[in-house]
């Protein structure tokens, strides 16, 4: 019954269907890997064409405004490098993974060509000098990557992202684990102390897009609706354990139907030099993995009410998410946490022996 019902999600959510096609990538003619291993993102409209977009268009359900405007905290305090490293090629292409089982079918060749490339520069480095952090953050994105690569039967590729996050595994006795998410995540959300939990019953969604690699938190603030993860990292005994690290924020600035939507993203430079919880906002909705969300999106308009009501009243989403009582709050993240590592250790062992 459980997968009939992630099942009915992912087709609920459009993740069955051919909207998630339509930002192929070509299966002939591969477009070129930007020499310094940047994401592969869609590219801005020539300077010729005007950006003024008032109006959400005709073919996206529940589009609303998208409008990050006053969401950014205050310029972090000393200097934050622009040089780029190593690892960042990988972190930055880890996070289209969630396209993969938004397809009909497989991703073509080039898709994972730029995968292996970025693996194999991330190879190179040595985890132990990476900041605490930033080393998290590359461990999980390649078990992100073995998890999606074994899903579409690439066993070799599954096996060495999985070599890949082993090999920065933590010490166990000095694991970095933590069951609150970086003191700076406050920064763009308020004081922690005003959010209210939220929840649902049965299995996360977001667990099932991302492969239980991160384990996320739903909360209203003051400011509105957020949703966030906390990625999950591996010690040297093979345990797995929720970190401090912020994958990224969904948010609804207001109460409201029509309240405008802002997507938070990580950020591999901010990670290093430990600014804003490693994040920033994301300044096209365009540049976002393809969704059911962000498919067809404009520069200023993004699908959130195609499944995501945003009635104060019982919140009208329709995975049906609600605020969960002060004194249940503890248990229900608990259970959570343990049930999206029980699925990602067997997730893991999965591929450890597969044939």
């Amino acid at each position: 019954m459980r997968l009939i019902a992630i099942a009915a999600s992912l087709s609920l959510l459009g993740l069955t269907s051919c909207r998630a096609c339509s930002r192929e990538v070509a299966d002939a003619t591969p477009p070129p890997a930007p020499a310094d291993g940047a994401a592969l993102v869609s590219p801005a409209p020539p300077p010729s064409v005007a950006v003024v977009d008032a109006a959400p268009p005709a073919d996206m359900p529940g589009a609303v405004r998208f409008d990050c405007a006053g969401v950014a905290p205050a310029p972090a305090p000393g200097p934050c490098g622009t040089e780029r490293h190593e690892v960042d090629g990988l972190l930055e292409r880890a996070e289209l993974l969630t396209e993969v089982p938004a397809r009909h079918k497989p991703p073509p060749e080039p898709y994972w060509s730029l995968l292996e490339d970025r693996l194999a520069r991330a190879e190179l480095v040595d985890g132990h000098q990476l900041e605490v952090d930033e080393r998290v953050a590359v461990q999980n994105a390649a078990l992100h990557l073995a998890l999606e690569a074994h899903a579409t039967s690439r066993l070799t590729l599954a096996r060495r992202a999985l070599g890949l996050a082993r090999r920065y595994a933590f010490p166990a006795a000095s694991r970095p684990e933590s069951v609150e998410p970086a003191p700076d995540l406050d920064l763009w959300l308020g004081p922690r102390a005003e959010w209210i939990e939220r929840s649902r019953p049965g299995a996360i969604f977001h667990h099932v897009v991302f492969k239980s690699t991160r384990v996320f938190r739903f909360v209203r603030t003051p400011r509105g609706l957020a949703s966030f993860g906390q990625l999950v990292a591996l010690d040297d005994m093979g345990r797995l354990f929720v970190t401090r690290v912020v994958s990224g924020i969904e948010m609804r600035i207001g109460p409201a139907p029509d309240a405008p939507a802002c997507v938070v993203v990580s950020s591999p430079r901010k990670l290093r030099c430990a600014h804003h919880a490693g994040l920033e906002v994301a300044t096209d909705p365009r540049d976002l993995p393809q969704s059911h969300f962000t498919m067809n999106a404009t520069r200023t308009h993004i699908g959130c009410n195609g499944c995501h009501g945003n009635e104060s009243a019982g919140n009208g989403m329709v995975l049906d998410v609600r605020d969960v009582p002060k004194a249940e709050v503890a248990a229900t993240l608990a259970r959570r946490r343990a049930e999206a590592l029980e699925v990602l250790s067997r997730a893991i062992a999965a591929i450890d022996g597969a044939k």
